[in-house]
């Protein structure tokens, strides 16, 4: 029966490419790594169910984030049968790409303390793998209050892919105190006036 020794490899492990979230891997079972003891490599039938590959000797293609197996086929043309089964692990290593709104105007309520949305500091930032609506927001600092009225208070946008890579771009908040301000009378008092 056909061989496939061990010059196939039957792992492959990368990185996503740049700014994707596939790995382009070039897998081609050549003569080297294919012995059979009657039949010659032109005679060999050999294919592959990569569902990212051509099917036969070929198996080169765009593979995505996570793990993929796929198993190789060598028939000789007596019918006899070797398989090997392929992995292909592809890893996502990029940072998201942030983006954060320039200049958050935030007034003050009358409470005097303003806990900050971190959605309200983004713009459209992005990542190679996941998609924007599934991107985890912070903010460093998450709040404010009377103290930062009329500051200009710099935060901290983190952007956390669901990998866990991570990226951040700064901000600013104008902090603005929009509440009038309350009096209270006193009682009114009446005061006699003597001859």
């Amino acid at each position: 029966a056909p061989n496939l020794n061990g010059n196939f490899p039957m792992t492959f492990t990368g990185n996503t490419d740049v700014d994707l979230c596939t790995k382009n891997f070039p897998i081609v079972v050549g003569q080297s790594m294919v012995t059979d003891n009657c039949a010659a490599f032109t005679n060999l039938t050999i294919t592959n169910n990569s569902p990212y590959g051509a099917g036969n000797a070929i198996a080169t293609g765009n593979y995505p984030a996570g793990i993929t197996t796929f198993t190789y086929s060598v028939s000789d043309p007596c019918g006899n049968i070797s398989t090997k089964m392929v992995t292909v692990t592809v890893s996502d290593k990029q940072a998201p790409n942030p983006a954060c709104v320039i200049n958050v105007a935030v007034p003050i309520g009358v409470s005097g303390m303003v806990t900050l949305n971190p959605a309200s500091f983004n713009a459209v930032s992005t990542d190679n793998c996941t998609p924007a609506n599934q991107l985890l927001l912070s903010l460093a600092p998450n709040k404010i209050s009377c103290a930062d009225v009329a500051k200009i208070v710099n935060v901290v946008l983190t952007v956390t892919d669901l990998q866990g890579n991570s990226a951040t771009c700064v901000t600013f908040v104008d902090v603005q105190d929009n509440v009038a301000p309350t009096i209270s009378c006193p009682s009114d008092i009446t005061v006699s006036c003597a001859n």
